[in-house]
Order: structure tokens, then sequence, then C-alpha cells
């Protein structure tokens, strides 16, 4: 019940994003791509989190994701992009998680749902639709991820599943992003070199 709940939430707020002129004015939970941290959360909340044992560092700590836990939300977990080093802490990226533990199959059908009603709303430039790699993070090839994703001029909205290898610490999940092109293109070409 709580995922039909969660897809009917995602439905209806993605209508709002039909009128979108650019990829920043898509928010998830209320922020957007290229706007500052700042306006949800306080500075110090921001460098507890920079420190918690759960941040990830991206290669050469170009970029960092930090997550923050909802309550009584669409979504369990936000995971946030930026740069470790902006005094400013805008935005590259944006994400609602919502984790899937044992539970992979619906979360395939979950991201199919999605992306259908976000496609049929907003027209991307072009499409990718359940391609599924290998996670270059993980080194033994257990680890899969199954994505959808919409292209647009200055980013994309991407609806994956992360299946993780029972080794590694880390959940299953549901992500719902939006990213700035510049942060693609540095996973897409340089963050796992």
């Amino acid at each position: 019940m709580k995922r039909l709940l969660l897809i009917l939430i995602l439905t209806l707020s993605l209508q709002s994003w039909t009128k979108a002129d650019d990829i920043r004015d898509f928010e998830i939970e209320g922020i957007s791509i290229g706007s500052s941290l700042l306006d949800k959360y306080n500075k110090s909340q921001i460098i507890k989190k920079k420190n918690d044992r759960n941040s990830f560092y991206y290669k050469n700590n170009r970029y960092l994701d930090i997550f923050f836990e909802l309550k009584n939300s669409t979504y369990e977990w936000l995971q946030i992009t930026i740069k470790p080093k902006d005094k400013n802490f805008i935005i590259h990226s944006i994400a609602g998680q919502v984790d899937y533990i044992g539970n992979i199959k619906k979360c395939y059908k979950d991201m199919k749902n999605i992306f259908s009603n976000i496609k049929k709303n907003f027209k991307p430039l072009r499409f990718d639709e359940n391609v599924t790699v290998t996670h270059s993070f993980d080194k033994t090839g257990n680890s899969k991820t199954k994505y959808s994703k919409l292209h647009y001029d200055n980013g994309e909205i991407a609806i994956e599943c992360y299946d993780w290898s029972k080794k590694l610490p880390y959940t299953d999940k549901l992500l719902v992003s939006v990213s700035s092109s510049e942060f693609r293109n540095f996973i897409n070409n340089e963050a796992y070199e």
C-alpha cells in the first residue's frame, strides 16, 4: 500500500513539471538544482552531514553526496550532491530515495510507472528506457543498476533502481533524481575511472 501511495504522490507532483522552462525549475521536496542548500538547511546541519559516515565523496573529492532522512514525506531519504569546498553549497543533483529491502522487482515496476508518467507529461529531447548495467563501484560485478533517463538541454531526470550485492553495506533503492549537465558529465566520464 505504501508503494501505491508513492506512485500516486509522485504522479500528482510531476504534473507541475510540465510548466517548467528549465530543468532547474524541477523540485524534489521543495529543492531544485542550482539553488543553495542553505535555503533548506542551516550551515551547521550541512557541515554535520558532510562529515557523516554515510556521506559519499566522489573521485578526487570533486562532488559529495549527503543524505537527509525524511519523515512524513513521499521519500524516505533525500540525496543531495554538492561540491565539498563550495561555501555556498550549490546543489548539482537532488534525489528522492525510497528503500526496497528484499523487493527489487517491486522497485522495477514502480520505476516503469514513474518513467511513463514523466515522459507523458514532460517531453524530453531524448530518453533511455529500462537499461541495466553493472555498477562500476562494485568491482565484483554483482551490483546492478536499472534505469530510465529523460534528457533535456541542461540536465536529466533519472529513475533508477539499485540492486546492490549482498556483500556491500548498501540498501537496494529507488532513486528519482534531477541532475545538472555538469554533474552528469562527471558521472558519465570521470567518476568511476
